[in-house]
């Protein structure tokens, strides 16, 4: 999938090549015609269009919804219904319709506006119905029933705009009910209760998928935050129920094993992959609309050009699982590195005074973690399938190899210290080899690939590990000062260096 980027320099480029002799107009013309410059300032202000389209929508349902909200009161309960349920129909109705005629690029812009309109006017209507009618309810229950109504729109229109709506409503129902759930040791009473619980088990089985059905990196990003979010929550709120470390263990590195496995074939679901073939119209996107299959072709190219694509689409969104996955992993070890938290073996007292109760433990809390560490073995036992050998630290520093020691390590010392007892120099001292080494690879693969992310990465990462461990010990203030301009001067250096050899390396390519 060529970004838009890519395309405009590409342009400018082709035109320069053309009147340097360097290629022929056929050829530019064969670019012209390949990535469709003459459809670039189209597609920028059709995307200019439908951001004003859409915030216009969102404008006009809030008014209408304040305008009705004024007058409410002296209305009767028939007329509230019909008003409620016959603009929620008709504005979705008209919006489909329209965003369904292919024909006309401003009908898709019109009804993907109404449509993000139907999305406030569900909202409102799951709101206020219940009150005509007396009844009331959670505040969670609002977002839940509310982004759970989206997500079904959101699954059958193949739209990331809607499908990024109910993740934010879904996350804002999930935090909204955290308060609650800090005393909440029994089973779920109800079925929202349940779905809270399951947070991250609806994420993995709905918006991962979805993502691949809108092909929207967005959309995989989000969702994949949003996952390594609910697991965190869950495990701090439900870890009572569970030993100290282990519940430390799955909220700091479940995450990492999950998304850093995400390529591996037990991520690849089947009804996802037949989805995904059906994707987006072509007129939904023009960048992905050179890249549908042509049906003048075979039965056999279609299937491989849409394979093909695919692919290309699994590559972006291991990247982006992969880039997240190492984030939480140095987040992790960063935590873990402060010599505080191993000074005292509180992992195993509160094991001993109670925290882990059998005898009231609701297990229904931990059927997501259960099933997400099932699921991240099966990854993994995929990526060990996959293993090159000792080949692979040649290409990177940070393989998977490399972070399953990074997060093999911390968890064994995380079980020492709550069954056996606290490791105040040896634990923080481990930790901070490996976050050393992290940072180490980071810079390195950072080097060696040109990837300007990854290096600045391991550099933020080793300067903040040092000097966090200056302030963190008692040192002499001349000793923290040498610190700082040793740290300041490595950096000045090290970005000096790997911007020349970036440039070495682009003038050699």
């Amino acid at each position: 999938m060529v970004s838009e980027k890519f395309r405009r320099e590409l342009r400018s480029e082709s035109g320069k090549w053309r009147d340097a002799g360097l290629i022929s107009a056929e050829q530019a013309g064969q670019l012209a015609q390949r990535y469709q410059f003459d459809q670039l300032e189209k597609e920028a202000s059709r995307q200019f269009l439908s951001i004003l389209l859409a915030l216009g929508g969102i404008l006009l349902g809030l008014g209408a919804i304040t305008f009705v909200a004024a007058n409410w009161q002296g209305m009767s309960p028939l007329v509230k219904v019909a008003l409620l349920l016959g603009s929620l129909l008709t504005v979705n109705v008209v919006g489909f319709q329209l965003w369904n005629d292919a024909r006309s690029q401003s009908k898709q812009l019109w009804g993907h506006a109404l449509l993000l309109l139907g999305v406030l006017l569900l909202g409102a209507n799951i709101g206020l119905l219940p009150q005509i009618f007396h009844q009331s309810g959670p505040l969670y229950g609002l977002f839940l029933l509310w982004g759970l109504g989206v997500l079904v729109m959101a699954a059958g229109l193949r739209l990331s705009s809607l499908a990024i709506a109910a993740l934010i409503l879904l996350m804002i129902a999930f935090f909204t009910d955290s308060g609650s759930r800090l005393s909440m040791l029994d089973n779920p009473q109800t079925w929202g209760e349940s779905m809270i619980a399951l947070m991250p088990l609806v994420l993995v089985g709905w918006f991962f998928p979805l993502a691949r059905w809108c092909r929207s990196r967005w959309l995989f990003g989000l969702g994949a935050i949003a996952l390594s979010w609910t697991i965190f929550t869950n495990a701090t709120f439900y870890g009572g129920m569970m030993p100290a470390w282990l519940a430390d263990s799955v909220a700091l590195f479940l995450p990492v094993a999950l998304l850093w496995s995400y390529d591996a074939q037990a991520w690849r679901l089947s009804w996802g992959r037949r989805a995904t073939s059906q994707g987006l119209k072509p007129s939904d996107s023009p960048q992905l609309a050179s890249q549908q299959p042509d049906p003048k072709l075979s039965g056999d190219s279609s299937r491989l050009e849409r394979r093909v694509v695919e692919d290309k689409l699994q590559s972006r969104f291991r990247m982006i699982a992969r880039t997240l996955a190492l984030v939480i992993l140095a987040l992790s070890l960063y935590y873990l590195s402060f010599h505080d938290l191993w000074r005292e073996s509180w992992w195993r007292s509160d094991y001993i005074d109670g925290r882990f109760d059998g005898s009231r433990m609701a297990w229904f809390w931990l059927v997501d973690d259960i099933l997400l560490i099932v699921l991240a073995k099966l990854g993994w036992i995929a990526l060990l399938k996959q293993w090159p050998g000792l080949k692979q630290f040649q290409l990177r520093s940070l393989n998977s190899g490399m972070v399953a020691v990074l997060m093999t390590l911390p968890i064994m010392l995380l079980m020492w210290v709550g069954l056996v007892g606290a490791l105040p120099v040896v634990a923080p001292f481990i930790i901070n080899i490996l976050l050393a080494l992290m940072a180490i690879g980071l810079i390195r693969d950072g080097l060696a690939l040109g990837m300007r992310s990854c290096f600045w990465l391991g550099m933020i990462l080793l300067v903040g590990d040092i000097i966090t461990r200056t302030f963190e010990y008692e040192t002499e203030l001349m000793f923290k000062a040498l610190v700082f301009v040793l740290c300041g001067i490595g950096v000045l250096v090290a970005g000096v260096w790997f911007e020349k050899k970036s440039q070495v390396h682009g003038a050699a390519g």
